[in-house]
């Protein structure tokens, strides 16, 4: 695994490589304070205010901050039941609340959806969720949120993960709770995954509207920084230009006009060739 050092090289080398606008944000979840990190900052203890664990990301992202998440620490109520801080035992007057507030209008579907489809941890009130930026983290985070401010840098980290596994970025999409669906899958089953900031992440914690998010799993982040490298060396003899204009005819590779050859179709100019594109499959 890798030492604090390696994260620090791979973070710098994603943000350079993809165009990140921040360092990725790691988080790591211990299950008491016995171990956390000298430099962390606990809001409650440390300044006496609350969080929601969104800002808690933003701060991270942003101000480059790292910031431990207790029980005591949180302003957000979705957090508090997927770390499992609370109880949400069926048939209670909270777990009545929760139905009524998930987003779904019939109550027997709100309950299939929050007993099956809604990733929570065991209870432990003493769980404490660390968060740092991934090019200064001082531990070894579980999860890694890479947030994108365009559909370019998370299609070049898709490429990338689908050339190195030959698997596609598989996702769920909710409107709501990307502090859950942004961590969870990726946490229990140690996958990619793709998730859309929720409307309290872009209106408490001032992500922008167009950010989306792919998290990481820690185990894969060096594979994603060496495609990503790879996928941007081999791209510079090959680039596609936008220039605003729909051109019917454009130049193509020759592979294209193998294939149309062989299809009986019409052949064209060739942009490039499979030797220009800078490596074999």
């Amino acid at each position: 695994m890798y030492k604090v050092e390696d994260i620090h090289d791979l973070s710098k080398r994603l943000c350079k490589t993809v165009g990140l606008p921040y360092s990725p944000v790691a988080i790591r979840v211990y299950e008491n304070d016995t171990e956390l990190p000298s430099n962390v900052m606990r809001p409650y203890q440390d300044k006496g205010i609350h969080y929601g664990y969104c800002q808690a990301v933003s701060l991270v992202k942003t101000k480059g901050a790292t910031i431990a998440l207790s029980k005591e620490d949180h302003w957000c109520w979705k957090p508090l039941m997927a770390f499992g801080l609370v109880d949400v035992e069926r048939n209670t007057d909270v777990y009545k609340i929760i139905l009524r507030n998930c987003g779904i209008a019939c109550p027997d579907r709100a309950d299939y959806f929050f007993q099956n489809k809604f990733p929570m941890m065991s209870r432990n009130d003493n769980r404490i969720i660390v968060m740092g930026p991934l090019d200064k983290v001082e531990f070894i985070p579980d999860v890694i949120l890479a947030y994108c401010d365009s559909s370019i840098q998370i299609r070049d980290m898709i490429a990338g993960i689908k050339r190195r596994t030959g698997k596609l970025v598989e996702s769920e999409f909710d409107y709501m709770d990307s502090c859950v669906f942004s961590f969870m899958p990726t946490h229990f089953e140690r996958k990619f995954h793709v998730t859309f900031p929720d409307p309290g992440e872009t209106g408490r914690a001032c992500c922008g509207e167009n950010e989306v998010i792919l998290s990481i799993p820690i185990e894969n982040l060096e594979m994603l920084v060496e495609e990503c490298e790879a996928k941007k060396r081999h791209a510079q003899g090959r680039t596609l230009k936008q220039d605003g204009t729909i051109k019917p005819d454009f130049p193509r590779p020759q592979f294209y006009n193998e294939l149309f050859e062989k299809w009986g179709l019409m052949t064209g100019e060739v942009s490039w060739t499979e030797e220009q594109r800078g490596y074999k499959i």
